[in-house]
């Protein structure tokens, strides 16, 4: 498989309209490209959707991590079998404080 990604990166992954089809299934190809991607990088879910939709998909993408949902408003930590919701309502001031750090050290090429 060609790499098309850095190892050791933490990575969004959208579901609507990009890892998600329009018809709301993942196709075996992204499955198999994602489970390589996640060998070896944090991956993260992203989505505007509902953390329960974004669960169901998390679970279907063996995927352990964390969840950004409600277009993020709210970012849900994996704990043993529950999770917690570890943000809600993200104040600007503080995104803009995450992007100035990640910039600064190389997490981003552009925002």
């Amino acid at each position: 498989m060609k790499k098309y990604y850095k190892e050791n990166n933490l990575i969004f992954i959208d579901l609507d309209g990009t890892l998600l089809k329009d018809n709301g299934k993942i196709s075996v190809l992204d499955k198999l490209r994602l489970k390589k991607i996640q060998e070896k990088n944090h991956v993260c879910i992203n989505t505007g959707k509902s953390f329960i939709n974004a669960k169901k998909i998390q679970e279907i993408i063996k995927n352990n991590k964390e969840i950004v949902s409600y277009s993020g408003h709210v970012v849900s930590k994996k704990e043993g079998d529950s999770y917690k919701h570890i943000l809600k309502k993200i104040n600007s001031e503080i995104i803009f404080e995450i992007s100035d750090y990640l910039l600064k050290n190389r997490f981003l090429n552009n925002i």
